[in-house]
Parts: structure tokens; sequence; C-alpha cells
């Protein structure tokens, strides 16, 4: 098992498989959780590490004190005595980390940090090792050659904060929030988790708050904003690097591996990795559409660019001046003060008229991904989901990904071009901090 676990450190460490695979390979290793977290310091990958703890352990006691400011101000003005933050316990919905959020902890395995509005949080779950945000952590994973349940640790930690018939505020229970789309499932806690947690607290009065924590978490402190912004220029450095690989003649999977290569040289890696880029070499009029999610010390940027190789279509250039016309205007108009639903109508408008339409949502927050524009898996007349959050008004702190595209057809002989960027609302505008994916470039 020794030699099973360093080959799978070492594989990680060196980016040769994500999060998610470690995670999934370490689970069936015997004590290999509790073996990994003695052997997490010895990472000499910043990209592992980056990969591992997700920005945990990254914030400062400022910045929690901030947190958990908001939190607690939100949860007096409606009452609640207890908020429950579950992690990991059901859909993988990886841009709700709300437990993360609130303890900068990292979880390896499923947990849960239950946050009373007086004293002391606390964690179940988490992988143990110096945090100066919670110090109680609950493990009881193996006791008595048995592991227990999260959900009765949930209700062990409640019961002794003597909140057992208070009124608990949860999040990730609900099967809709404001419409599903590819962004939201069907809620992220395990039927029996909650079950059992219903059950063991029967006396207390449950409300589910996933969109008023989304919201509260959309607005970013000035540490995360700095993480950010050094995210969405690592992410410009990519369209640099890209600018000078891509030209017509190169092979696409020369492309693929200069994306690898400097990802890994700026200690940086990729949930989001979208490149439309056919294998073989690249032809004169092929048009190159790219997302990334860039993760980089500790912080969270998307970002899109499209090429244009050599010359042309008369549709690619009509397309390309629609979705300009969409980024300005969502430049323009996402404001502090604004209503969401009304800036993205806005771009709707000038995007879905004349058999012209689009496939991921013209906007969407960053981490979590709360607010999202509409998202079409087909032309009209196919529906697409409903506006998330429609009705929060933006504010200062908020952070979103631009992705205004524009297609026409479906299938061959279609053309998409999708331009964007990452951006921070400010108290006076928009900070726009990747100005390379703003308009279709082009290379010879």
């Amino acid at each position: 098992m020794e030699k099973k676990l360093n080959d799978l450190l070492q594989q990680f460490s060196r980016g040769r498989v994500d999060r998610r695979e470690f995670l999934t390979r370490l689970a069936v290793l015997p004590g290999g959780i509790a073996a990994a977290s003695a052997a997490f310091p010895l990472l000499n990958s910043p990209k592992a590490r980056a990969q591992m703890f997700g920005g945990g352990g990254s914030y400062s006691v400022e910045e929690r004190d901030r947190r958990w400011a908001n939190i607690r101000r939100m949860m007096s003005e409606n009452g609640y005595d207890c908020l429950i933050l579950p992690k990991g316990m059901g859909d993988g919905i990886n841009f709700l980390q709300h437990a993360e959020y609130v303890s900068n902890a990292f979880f390896m395995t499923p947990g849960a940090v239950v946050f009373p509005l007086e004293g002391e949080p606390a964690m179940v779950g988490a992988i143990p090792r110096p945090n100066a945000w919670i110090e109680r952590t609950t493990l009881k994973w193996f006791e008595g050659g048995e592991q227990t349940p999260i959900g009765e640790l949930v209700v062990d930690l409640v019961n002794e904060m003597g909140l057992a018939g208070g009124n608990i505020a949860v999040v990730g229970t609900r099967a809709s929030v404001e419409g599903l789309n590819e962004f939201i499932n069907e809620g992220f806690v395990k039927y029996a988790t909650w079950a059992t947690i219903l059950a063991g607290l029967p006396e207390a009065t449950f409300t589910d708050i996933t969109p008023e924590f989304g919201e509260l978490v959309m607005v970013k402190g000035e540490e995360e904003q700095a993480n950010i912004i050094s995210a969405a220029q690592v992410g410009e450095g990519l369209h640099e690097m890209l600018l000078d690989t891509v030209a017509v003649g190169v092979d696409a999977k020369d492309v693929r591996v200069a994306v690898a290569e400097y990802l890994i040289r700026n200690d940086a890696s990729s949930d989001v990795q979208a490149l439309e880029l056919a294998p073989g070499t690249i032809r004169d009029g092929q048009v190159l559409n790219s997302e990334y999610g860039i993760i980089h010390s500790g912080g969270y940027a998307q970002v899109t660019l499209c090429v244009a190789c050599g010359s042309v279509s008369d549709q690619i250039e009509e397309l390309a001046e629609i979705a300009h016309a969409s980024m300005d205007y969502g430049a323009e108009n996402l404001r502090a003060g604004a209503r969401f639903g009304d800036v993205i109508a806005g771009m709707e408008d000038i995007v879905m008229r004349d058999g012209v339409w689009h496939g991921f949502p013209q906007i969407h927050g960053l981490m979590p991904m709360f607010m999202a524009g509409p998202v079409y898996n087909a032309p009209p007349p196919f529906q697409p989901s409903k506006t998330i959050g429609a009705d929060v008004e933006v504010k200062p702190g908020m952070a979103f990904s631009f992705e205004p595209g524009a297609r026409r057809g479906f299938g061959p002989g279609s053309g998409h071009v999708k331009v964007g960027a990452t951006a921070i609302v400010t108290e006076t505008g928009l900070d726009i901090h990747n100005e390379i994916g703003l308009r279709m470039q082009r290379v010879g």
C-alpha cells in the first residue's frame, strides 16, 4: 500500500492526475487518507498544493473576520441561530465550496461546518492541520472500528452548542434554486446525511438559504479580489502565448501541449479546459474558441479567447460583430445597483436575433457561479434555462466571467465566435482584467 500511495502522490504532485482522480483513487487505499494528510507538507509542486487545498489556508484572520461578520449579520437579520454548511456530500458542484469559504480549511473527505450565531464554529471531517480560523475539528471516522456518519457528527455538534431546538439555516438541500441549468444540480447533500440530521434534530426549524448565501459569497474582499486578478493575469498570459503559437499549418496537438506546459510553468491549473480545436493541422479560415478556468495562488478566473486563422468567412465576421456588441453592452451596463437580469436581457436582445444564438451564459458569477445568464443546448425554438439571480442587485466586489457568444446554425457548417473576460464590479464602474479576449483575434 505504501508504494501505491507514494506513486499516487508523485503523479498528483507532477500534475499527471487531477484532484478528482487523486481523491477517488486515494479513497480505496486502506489508511490512504490519513497517510496522505501527513504527506501533504512534503508536496513540492505549487500546482499540486493549489489543486489540493483549493485556496484553503490562504486567507488572513482579517479576511475571516470580514466573512464571519457578514454571515452573522445575515443570520441575525433573519433570526437564524445556527448555519450548517455541508461539503462534498452529493452532486459534484465544484463551485459551491461554502464550507471552505467559512473555515479556510481543506476538506479532503466529505464534511461540514456548524456555524453558530454566537460562539465558536466547528468542523466535521476536515483534514486536521493548523488553522487560525476554526480550531475544533471532529474526526470520528473509524471510532471502535466503525465509521461514524457525517449526519450524526453534525447532530452531535448542534446538540453540544445547545441549538437543537433552534432556527437552523442550511445550504444545499433544495431541489431547485431559481431553475436548474448546467451550474445548479439538484442539491449537494446526500439524502442519508440530511435524513439523519432531520431525525436527530426533531425540534429544530430548518431553512435552506442557498441563494442568499451564494449572493453573500459573491461579494469579494480585497484579498479575494487580489487572488482573482492574479489568476486573470495568468489567463492573459495564456492568451498571449496562444496568439504566438496558433497559426495556419500548426498541428493542433502542439497547441494543446503548449497550453499544458504554460499552466505548469506558471504554477497554475485549470478546471475548465474548453478548446474547440479538432485534431490535425490548423486550416486557413478555421476559428478557435477557447475557455479556461484558471486556478492560481488561491484565486480563480475564467478567460475566453476567439482566434481567427487566416482569411475567414463573412459569416464569422458577422458573428464577431454581434459578440463584440454584446460584450460592450455588458461591460457598459454591469454596474453596482443594476439588476442582473436587466443586464442579461439587454445582451440577449443583441444576440438572439435573425437565427443567431449562443450556447453558454453570456455572464456568470465566479465562485460561486450563483448568478448566471441563460444556457442554450440548441438554437430556438429550444427553450433555454432561466437566468439565475435575475433579481439580484449587482454590488461592488462581485466577480464575473463574461462569455458573450454568437452562433449561426447547429452542427457542420455552423459558425461560432465567443469572446469574454474576467471582471470585478467596483464602486464606480467595472474593472476588466482580460483585454485580449474582448475581441476576436486574427493570426496568419
